[in-house]
């Protein structure tokens, strides 16, 4: 798993864990599958809308890049099976985002298996509340880390502080919401 969140290839993932490339590239699809369900990776037509949701007021995205990137990364899979070709497409689009690091990906990876169960089994379970909490602490996280690491005057820390703990009070909060909606109306 942690080969497939940094990005390697099935058989520099063969080369470092021992496994048959079979057993990696069966392993990489059923990571591809339980990200899909989660919502991690998204399809094709749900990020071209977000993206165009920032355009009212001019062009902002790089089409031309991301075309360019999504043919790259889709062609250096020779063979790409029909039915995992969408599977493909959503990893290439999550890559193209940027949003995680490897090792942040990884502990995502980490957290759908503890939402939904094993990779090998079919997901249970899943409670979509839970697991955006875990992500939003993922992210909380990674924003206080940040801000740590950043040289900026006591005063302005101490405001960013205040900011993020409201922040994550108001993520609690939607959270919470979201749980109250998942329960079963009587």
């Amino acid at each position: 798993m942690r080969c497939y969140a940094d990005g390697k290839t099935p058989k520099e993932a063969g080369d470092i864990t021992g496994l048959s490339h079979v057993s990696i590239y069966r392993l990489y699809r059923l990571i591809r599958e339980r990200l899909f369900y989660v919502g991690i990776y998204r399809t094709k037509v749900d990020f071209i809308e977000h993206a165009k949701r920032g355009e009212e007021e001019g062009p902002y995205f790089d089409w031309s890049g991301f075309d360019r990137f999504i043919r790259e990364k889709l062609g250096a899979h020779r063979g790409i099976r029909k039915q995992n070709y969408n599977l493909y497409l959503s990893q290439a689009i999550f890559r193209f985002e940027a949003q995680y690091s490897g090792g942040q990906l990884y502990r995502l990876l980490l957290i759908t298996i503890k939402a939904t169960g094993p990779l090998n089994r079919k997901p249970v379970g899943f409670k979509q509340a839970a697991f955006q909490r875990e992500i939003l602490r993922l992210n909380m996280a990674e924003i206080r880390k940040s801000m740590r690491e950043l040289d900026w005057g006591s005063e302005f820390q101490t405001y960013m502080r205040a900011a993020t703990d409201w922040l994550e009070s108001r993520t609690e909060e939607f959270v919470e919401t979201l749980e109250e909606l998942e329960k079963p109306h009587r």
